[in-house]
């Protein structure tokens, strides 16, 4: 039998990975779903989300998109992050 803090662990759980989905939705829906590769920003546009994991979610949506790019294509896009990425610094 569970105990209460199991309950409560669970559910807390359960809430956190909703919310985290559901602002994922909302990253994907206002800067990735529909807009040209060199429309998608290189840094997080969200003060309270890493680079790093904003390149991870761009990958990971990336990988999805397969029926409308192909995988050559995605290696253009990461191309595209490098060589924007380095004139930054430029």
């Amino acid at each position: 039998m569970e105990t209460q803090d199991e309950v409560t662990c669970a559910n807390t759980s359960a809430i956190f990975k909703n919310a985290w989905w559901q602002y994922q939705n909302y990253l994907k829906k206002t800067y990735f779903t529909g807009k040209e590769t060199h429309q998608i920003p290189l840094r997080s546009p969200e003060t309270h989300l890493l680079d790093d994991d904003w390149e991870r979610l761009v990958l990971y949506w990336s990988r999805t998109k397969n029926v409308v790019r192909s995988m050559s294509s995605f290696f253009i896009f990461k191309y595209y992050m490098l060589a924007s990425y380095c004139t930054l610094f430029m």
